[in-house]
């Protein structure tokens, strides 16, 4: 969404309702038509639904601009930190795959030469082993302070849940798979972070087609999957960053 939105409303000053969190927050850089219309730069995520409410207020100052239509932009955003591996998994145990292994860097389960974990279906946990520290912000940050900083997962086949330093920040379950974590970072410390994903169940039924009843994993009163069916990607996919987001952009 890189075009402002046109609404046939006049005289009123939108404001911004999360439908996820409930947050109202005021918009910034929107602008009265002549025509009877108000223009707001508003840039929205992949598969992002807002409200937006428009309440009586000063209009008088309203100016357009153009910046505000992409600056918010998780892909926009400055990175901070990339969190590059080495990343250590651990699989539910008699579901196929290992208990425990390490990836040098992330990539789909299906790229895996183990049998089990190229056909893992369920939940896997990901914890970042080297334990990292926050770095000072860039130059254009002056103070990191008067920042929000947001867990960037990349992308996600398809839903996770995330930790930080042992703290509960939620599920991500569609793009952008980001997270604010500015509360939970010790910036002064070192962070450990755990990412739990879970796939669809797809890539068992493929593998379990090509089974004998007895050793199969999965049970269905149909399986429409066939040996030969391509897999889905799986896992936490990446790359993971950390961003830094100017409170102001909210």
């Amino acid at each position: 969404m890189k075009r402002p939105l046109a609404f046939r409303v006049s005289g009123r000053v939108p404001e911004l309702w999360n439908p996820e969190t409930g947050a109202i927050t005021p918009l910034h850089g929107w602008e009265q038509e002549g025509d009877g219309t108000t223009l707001v730069p508003l840039p929205l995520e992949a598969h992002e639904s807002v409200f937006v409410v428009f309440r009586k207020g000063d209009t008088s100052a309203a100016r357009f601009d153009r910046s505000a239509l992409t600056s918010s932009l998780i892909e926009d955003l400055p990175v901070l930190a990339t969190l590059d591996g080495p990343w250590e998994i651990r699989f539910t145990p008699g579901w196929g795959a290992p208990e425990r292994i390490e990836l040098p860097r992330l990539a789909s389960w299906t790229e895996s030469a183990d049998f089990g974990v190229k056909h893992y279906s369920g939940t896997a946990t990901y914890t970042y082993t080297r334990s990292f520290e926050l770095p000072p912000p860039p130059a254009a940050s002056r103070d990191v302070r008067s920042r929000k900083i947001l867990l960037d997962l990349g992308n996600v086949a398809v839903i996770a849940s995330v930790k930080v330093n042992g703290h509960d920040l939620g599920v991500v379950w569609k793009p952008p798979y980001a997270v604010d974590v500015t509360d939970a970072l010790r910036p002064a410390g070192r962070n450990t972070l755990e990412v739990r994903v879970t796939n669809l169940w797809t890539n068992r039924l493929i593998a379990d087609s090509a089974l004998p009843e007895a050793e199969r994993k999965t049970w269905a009163t149909w399986n429409p999957c066939k040996p030969t069916d391509p897999l889905l990607p799986s896992g936490l996919l990446g790359p993971v960053t950390l961003r830094i987001k100017p409170e102001s952009h909210d």
